[in-house]
């Protein structure tokens, strides 16, 4: 312990009072009694230097990048920066830091708990978000993705563009109960529906277009609602009640008939089970009914 003068790079002397340590004539050590900042380690190999008044670990290495007035990097730092008093973690390239909020900033290469960090994209086996919008080939990028890999997650077969579009083969709305929703091998746009070979959208417990229970199904043979309301692709029409035309004037699907309002239903009297009192037409498989009276 003592004072030693030192002499810096620029020639000019200074004289430092403290704790000094050597090793094979280099300065190893070196415990300042007036500011309490202590030097551990030989300069240019692994040297660490702590102030307690500024609160701060540095490597002896570091140094801070060069920027342009737009806040652009024109030449690179180096080094690692603790302070302890804001509290940061920095790396003089910026390729890392941590801010005082506890926000956390990396670039380039690296990992977290597995997830590859890249410069616009977290990625994980076949899992993956980007910050990148631009559009490749023809296609929307992809925000988020699963089930594909970096270089394949236009095919992945869950996505969401950014334009809000998503792809997915299969996805169920609710918890295996009848009201569920199921969508099946097909893909869900903003605006519109298009559904791929054997694709379909149904409820829980109506699972194809045959099925005659409550729900639907919307798939490549048709749409079918229900038990008595089917069109198959086609264009065939199955419907047990509704209208054609409006509600007001228009014809009537009644059961096994068409008919205009008020023809509902025949009398069921006589020879003439059509006839029923009212103007108007009704249609079936066994007679026509026109007017009043017949």
């Amino acid at each position: 312990m003592g004072t030693v003068r030192h002499y810096k790079n620029d020639g000019s002397a200074v004289d430092e009072t403290g704790l000094f340590g050597y090793s094979k004539g280099a300065r190893s050590i070196f415990l300042d009694s007036d500011t309490g900042n202590a030097t551990f380690g030989i300069q240019g190999n692994g040297q660490i230097l702590i102030k307690p008044d500024s609160g701060t670990i540095t490597g002896g290495n570091y140094k801070e990048p060069e920027k342009n007035d737009k806040g652009e990097i024109t030449k690179a730092g180096s080094g690692m920066k603790i302070d302890l008093k804001e509290p940061s973690i920095r790396f003089g390239s910026e390729n890392f830091y941590v801010t005082k909020e506890g926000n956390l900033y990396a670039q380039n290469n690296g990992q977290i708990a597995g997830w590859k960090i890249g410069e616009v994209a977290l990625t994980k086996g076949k899992v993956g978000m980007s910050s990148d919008n631009e559009t490749e080939k023809g296609n929307e990028n992809k925000a988020f993705w699963a089930g594909a890999g970096a270089s394949t997650k236009n095919d992945a077969p869950f996505s969401v563009d950014f334009n809000g579009n998503v792809v997915m083969l299969h996805a169920q709305i609710g918890k295996n109960n009848e009201n569920d929703v199921i969508i099946d091998k097909g893909r869900i746009y903003t605006e519109n529906l298009q559904v791929k070979e054997n694709g379909k959208i149904k409820t829980y417990n109506h699972g194809s277009y045959d099925d005659n229970t409550p729900g639907f199904y919307v798939g490549p043979r048709g749409i079918s609602l229900g038990e008595w309301f089917k069109v198959n692709n086609e264009g065939e029409l199955i419907a047990q009640k509704g209208y054609i035309g409006n509600t007001t004037n228009g014809f009537l699907i009644n059961k096994n008939a068409i008919c205009s309002k008020g023809k509902e239903e025949g009398s069921g009297k006589g020879n003439n089970p059509a006839k029923n009192g009212n103007v108007g037409i009704r249609l079936t498989k066994s007679y026509i009914s026109l007017g009043p009276n017949a």
